[in-house]
């Protein structure tokens, strides 16, 4: 992935040939990890605020994860020392 939603999936050192795109965040990707449980699912964060899993081999969205709701009210919090 770079700065944008999509996440292409090739395999090193053609990484010029694109074996699937795991596409469905709406924001810039903020990490990737495989599930240590599970090699073949991709975990993916987002500026969106969403956790996905991935089938990355094919392409296929899993499930996803809302964090916005407990994200971004913390931003609002002011903490006094």
């Amino acid at each position: 992935c770079d700065r944008d939603e999509k996440i292409r999936v090739s395999k090193y050192p053609n990484t010029y040939s694109i074996h699937s795109y795991c596409l469905g965040h709406k924001e810039f990707i903020t990490g990737l990890s495989l599930l240590p449980s599970d090699e073949t699912v991709l975990i993916s964060s987002s500026g969106d605020g969403t956790v996905r899993l991935w089938d990355y081999g094919a392409g296929i969205q899993l499930h996803v994860i809302d964090c916005k709701d407990s994200i971004f009210p913390l931003k609002m919090m002011v903490f006094c020392i």
